[in-house]
């Protein structure tokens, strides 16, 4: 995750970094180093009710590593990830909002109307729900909780049946409000990255959309043809070197 981060964060600037789905901390982390690594001072906020889904209750019951590990019946994930955030250092640097996807979403999409922010972020790392038709639910929420151009919706789990099934079918929905310039350029710097479904860019099991709805659908399609067509000329992207590919 640290090539892709790298690259990403490299040529789009982060503005801030909302996370659904943070579990221990670990890719809120990974995230925080690689900010911290590039001199960047931008902030992540983390959505997470911290109380596990129905797997985790399900496989409490076996013997080897416990998601949830219960005490008076509550999940102590939530002071495991606080733990792991301030033993890295980056308790200053990550915000946890304990809520659902849906409830945070939907309280950033409201402070912002009220202004009590003054911009969606431009980055949503999406690692929630992993069932058929919630993970797509989830999707559209955060889709509309970027800003407008040049953001990124991204996540895990590509092997995971109904995370990938939805991924494709919203993807299908987005198809005219995708960044394909963007979505090429990131593909021609990350050496075994794939395109799928014409706007989904795949790397080692994450996921990429590139939201840019302000862009002229026609020159976007444009630009597809001509990437087709002819070698690509990528003279101003930012060069970045990647060591594990």
């Amino acid at each position: 995750m640290y090539d892709l981060l790298q690259v990403l964060f490299t040529n789009i600037e982060p503005t801030y970094i909302v996370e659904c789905g943070s579990m221990l901390g670990g890719s809120a982390i990974r995230m925080a180093e690689v900010l911290k690594n590039n001199d960047k001072p931008t902030e992540i906020i983390c959505i997470d009710p911290f109380t596990g889904d129905v797997n985790m209750w399900d496989w409490e019951i076996n013997d080897g590593w416990k998601f949830l590990r219960l005490e008076n019946g509550i999940p102590t994930i939530y002071k495991r990830f606080l733990a792991n955030c301030k033993y890295s250092g980056f308790e200053n640097k990550i915000l946890p909002i304990n809520a659902t996807t849906s409830v945070g979403i939907k309280l950033l999409k409201r402070l912002f109307s009220q202004n009590r922010i003054s911009q969606f972020p431009n980055y949503i790392y999406l690692d929630s729900a992993h069932g058929k038709d919630e993970t797509f639910i989830e999707l559209s929420l955060c889709w509309d909780c970027l800003i407008n151009n040049n953001s990124i919706l991204f996540g895990d789990d590509w092997g995971w049946e109904a995370v990938r099934e939805d991924v494709i079918k919203f993807s299908n929905t987005i198809q005219n409000k995708t960044d394909y310039q963007t979505l090429h350029k990131i593909h021609h710097l990350m050496r075994g990255s794939q395109i799928v479904n014409n706007n989904i860019l795949l790397y080692k099991g994450q996921w990429i959309l590139f939201k840019n709805v302000l862009g002229n659908s026609e020159n976007q399609q444009k630009f597809i043809h001509d990437n087709n067509s002819q070698p690509n000329n990528f003279s101003g992207i930012k060069p970045t070197i990647v060591t594990d590919r």
